[in-house]
């Protein structure tokens, strides 16, 4: 267990985490709800976290393939409406820990 999953899991004992992986891209979403689209990334990790947002429904994005993410940006579109909802259950979660 990293200190992500272990921190999660001290601050809401009656919610688990398997792994922080699913703390990463949600901590993108999060920071993305603040920003005026398109938003431009051009960090490796944030494209890859990006793409599990993609992969999951929860934004939509033009993102470039991992060989090529240190040579060109991804553009963010939007968050979806199933993104927008899942912000809304991290912020219910997290108020009744």
């Amino acid at each position: 267990m990293n200190a992500a999953t272990e921190f999660f899991n001290r601050i809401c004992p009656h919610q688990s985490l398997k792994k922080a992986e699913h703390i990463i891209p949600m901590d993108l979403l999060r920071r993305l709800e603040k920003e005026h689209f398109p938003v431009v990334l051009r960090d490796v990790q944030d494209i890859r976290n990006a793409t599990v947002l993609v992969a999951s429904g929860l934004i939509e994005a033009i993102l470039p393939h991992e060989s090529e993410a240190h040579d060109f940006p991804g553009v963010l579109l939007r968050i979806t409406s199933s993104g927008r909802a899942e912000l809304e259950r991290i912020r219910q979660t997290w108020l009744s820990c």
